[in-house]
């Protein structure tokens, strides 16, 4: 098994560390379809993210000035980043950062 954590990857060399170790992952078999096994792992500081890939939802920016922002346990991001007319909806368990300038906060659940 492999294991790199998420700031690894955000290095100036990232990129080729990232395909070293996916040479390393193949020449090891940590990837095996067949076995349903995929040992070869990426450990994300933020669980929004991790929420937003399982969903299959794209992480880029698609809007320049969204009028309804949707943070699912999201507290990676700056008050400053969110535009003064856009409405800020918060799903979360523990109300971090990302509900104290929310206009609406949802419960979610947390798995302890």
């Amino acid at each position: 098994m492999l294991i790199l954590g998420q700031d690894s990857l955000t290095r100036v060399d990232g990129e080729g560390l990232q395909a070293l170790c996916r040479k390393i992952a193949n020449k090891y078999n940590f990837i095996n379809p067949q076995a349903r096994w995929n040992g070869y792992n990426v450990i994300q500081r933020h669980s929004g993210i991790l929420n937003a890939l399982e969903l299959g939802l794209n992480l880029r920016q698609v809007c320049a000035s969204p009028k309804v922002l949707f943070l699912l346990c999201d507290n990676n991001i700056e008050p400053s980043d969110i535009p003064e007319d856009c409405f800020v909806i918060y799903v979360g368990s523990h109300g971090d950062q990302g509900a104290a300038f929310a206009d609406l906060v949802l419960p979610g659940a947390t798995f302890m």
